[in-house]
């Protein structure tokens, strides 16, 4: 276990930044600044701020098989926030559970013309997703426009929000 607490972690703009292969990461009450792509197996953020300027996302799913955001705030110019993809197999299920966390966007396509829902959800290697959203909210016209999720056709899944399933896919 690897705790990070009351820090600042900038991770650059560059793809594939982040912490390789640790079991259990812990970040509580940090400012996390820059895309972040390897994390933990089990990775945990309590209270973190997610800062994106000039990064495509604040944070890829892309390594790690059980996410967990309590009390975050996630703050996107571009409106891109997680990005549920992989370039490698994983033999169980992608667990993410976000709650009471709030994203903050751009106000309009003008400024965030590829714009994506807060989880952007891709097939790629068929990974199977179990997203749990709860009191979580979305601020701005276009974030409440393009909504919490988005699956890639032929992702697998499923999408609960407030304890509703609102997608899922085998």
């Amino acid at each position: 276990l690897v705790v990070f607490k009351d820090m600042k972690i900038s991770l650059g703009t560059a793809n594939y930044n982040g912490f390789v292969r640790p079991q259990n990461l812990v970040f509580d009450n940090c400012l996390i600044e820059g895309m972040g792509h390897y994390w933990g197996d089990k990775t945990t953020f309590n209270n973190c701020k997610f800062s994106l300027s000039g990064a495509d996302y604040n944070i890829y799913l892309y390594s790690g098989v059980d996410f967990t955001f309590k009390n975050c705030e996630f703050n996107s110019p571009t409106n891109r926030f997680m990005n549920a993809y992989r370039e490698e197999t994983s033999t169980e299920p992608i667990k993410v559970n976000i709650t009471n966390c709030k994203f903050i966007g751009a106000e309009d396509t003008a400024s965030a013309p590829n714009a994506k829902p807060v989880v952007n959800i891709k097939k790629y290697i068929n990974p199977i997703w179990q997203i749990t959203i709860k009191n979580s909210s979305l601020e701005g016209a276009l974030n409440k426009e393009k909504g919490f999720y988005q699956a890639e056709e032929g992702s697998k899944g499923f999408v609960s929000i407030d304890g509703n399933v609102v997608w899922e896919a085998e």
